[in-house]
């Protein structure tokens, strides 16, 4: 049985995707009990870590090639 690798792509995607929907389901289910200024600052620091710290694509360089 043949599947192209687009199909599979997609397949793949379409999971984990309703998995990562059910997990934040869950997750946001369970916050409320934890709501405090100090749960809202630390995912805006790491999100500014990562912004800063973290090159995005190819790290600024145009003429590096990455082939994926």
């Amino acid at each position: 049985m043949k599947v192209k690798r687009n199909t599979l792509l997609l397949l793949a995607c379409l999971l984990w995707s309703a998995a990562g929907y059910h997990i934040l389901r869950i997750g946001l289910a369970a916050y409320p009990a934890y709501r405090t200024m100090l749960n809202y600052l630390l995912p805006v620091l790491v999100f500014a870590v990562f912004q800063r710290f973290i090159p995005a694509g190819n790290g600024g360089n145009s003429h590096v090639r990455m082939d994926i």
